[in-house]
Order: structure tokens, then sequence, then C-alpha cells
């Protein structure tokens, strides 16, 4: 019983912990009511002046967004790790669009990014922020698919609702989401394509990515294990989000292993953990 209750707190994020406290204590839940998301223009940061489709109130990460600050570490991270020319970033997780748009803006007009996004909620809301920003929209192509270690087909459980924050903790069935069982039991499950990134590249169907930002909800782990060719030959840098500590063990251990040096971007409470990777001989 005390192993499992260990386990499940390692796999478990610091939000999930704090819901299981405030449950216990006998605190209610507040009900939140939504508005419609509206076109905001971004203050700073690579989007600067540039219009996004969020409801600022749904979730304060969106105000973050809206300020230009939201993940400015990786940003900060990118200034120094980007190579000169003709950049392609691979955005794992894409969501709505904030990342691959900021992507887009800092590669230039001969770099190129692609997004990965297999919740078709976040999808069309993505597809709906490029249509406003033509100009980036053309450095980016978007792909449907899951990445993991192998391709084929899997369940993703996944929240259609964007405006709360709900729709980025989409998650392929098996893996250890920073969603709370109750709420995802509540979620739709629907089959999507699963694809690795060797076997993207191999195919033509995606160009060797130079950078890897990886945000799928506890999947982090099956995209690297697809991309051991890419990590052996591309030695792409490395940007991943974990949401549990044992998460965070596993990947620093799998990268350490393939000579990659992995250092803690930021600690952003209360359950994201940004990941840097370089390869040792860019040390």
């Amino acid at each position: 019983m005390a192993s499992d209750l260990f386990d499940r707190l390692l796999n478990a994020s610091p939000r999930s912990v704090g819901g299981w406290v405030r449950r216990s204590l006998g605190f209610s839940p507040r009900i939140t009511i939504y508005s419609l998301p509206t076109w905001e223009r971004i203050a700073a940061g690579p989007l600067a002046g540039r219009p996004l489709l969020i409801e600022r109130h749904g979730n304060g990460a969106w105000e973050d967004m809206i300020a230009g600050r939201f993940d400015a570490e990786i940003y900060s991270f990118l200034a120094t790790a980007l190579p000169a020319h003709n950049v392609v970033i691979w955005d794992v997780g894409a969501h709505f669009g904030f990342h691959t748009l900021g992507f887009a803006s800092i590669v230039g007009p001969g770099g190129r990014v692609v997004a990965f996004e297999p919740n078709p909620s976040n999808r069309e809301r993505l597809e709906r922020n490029l249509e406003r920003n033509v100009d980036l929209a053309a450095r980016i192509a978007i792909l449907p698919y899951a990445l993991a270690d192998r391709d084929g087909d899997s369940p993703l459980v996944l929240s259609r609702d964007i405006e709360s924050g709900a729709s980025s903790m989409s998650f392929l069935d098996g893996t250890t989401s920073s969603a709370e069982t109750a709420t995802a039991g509540r979620w739709d499950t629907v089959v999507v394509p699963v694809r690795t990134a060797d076997g993207l590249v191999r195919d033509d169907a995606a160009a060797a990515p130079h950078v890897i930002k990886i945000d799928v909800e506890g999947a982090e782990l099956l995209v690297l294990r697809g991309a051991e060719e890419i990590m052996r030959t591309v030695r792409p840098t490395l940007i991943v989000e974990a949401h549990s500590a044992k998460l965070t063990f596993e990947i620093q251990r799998w990268l350490d292993a393939r000579d990659y040096e992995v250092q803690a971007l930021a600690d952003l409470a209360p359950s994201r953990v940004l990941l840097s990777a370089l390869p040792a001989r860019q040390s």
C-alpha cells in the first residue's frame, strides 16, 4: 500500500496532488463561466502586435500569452541555441499555436516549423490563428499526428475545452497525464494516427529538425524513443516539458545515455518543468 502511494505521488503533477489535498480538506471547486474567445493583440515577445484568438480570462496562462511573457525562458534559450540559417523547429504538442507562431517568427523567412497536434479542436483553433498571421503561416506545416515510439493508431483521451486550458491536457491512452483521473474520465476518446519522428523523416513527410519542443502530457519519453535515429545523426536541440518527478528523472536519464546535457529552464508551478537539452559536444 505504501509503495502504491509513493508511485502515485511520483507520477502525479503538483496540480493533481493539490487537488487531492483540497478535496480531502473539504474545499469545493469553483465553477467558472467562460465567455467567447476574441482576437487579442500580443503585447511583447516574438509575437508582439500579432492577433491570437483566445479567451483571456479562461486561464491564467492566456493572460501571460497576451502579455508576451508565457514561457519566455524558451525564447531566451533559443536566442543562443538556434543555428544561423534555414532552421527547422518541430512543435510537438502545438495546442492552438502560441509557440508554433512564436517559432515561425524567430526562424525567419528561410526557416520552417512543423506543428504536431492530434486534438482536432486544438488544431481547428491553430488553423484559425494561422489564417490571421498569413506571413508566419507560410513557414508552418500542420500535421495531425501524435508522435510516439511506433507507427499506427492510438486512442487519444481529449477535452475540447480550449478556453479553460483543459484541451492542452489531452493524452494518449496508457500515458500519465497531468489531468485528474475524475476529470479525464468525462472526456471523449478518439483514435488518432501515431507516427515516429524517425519514420516521418525517412519517408520525407517532414524535414529533419534542428530543434524539437515536446509537450505531450506524459508521452514525452515515447516521442524521444521514436526519434533515436534523429538523436544520433542530427543531434537536435531539445525543449521538453515534464509534469511529474518520475518523468523528469526518466527523461534526464534517457538523454544522459545519449550524450546530451540536460538543464532545467524553468520550474513553473503548479505542474510544469521545462527542460533544455544540448548535445554534449556543443557545451
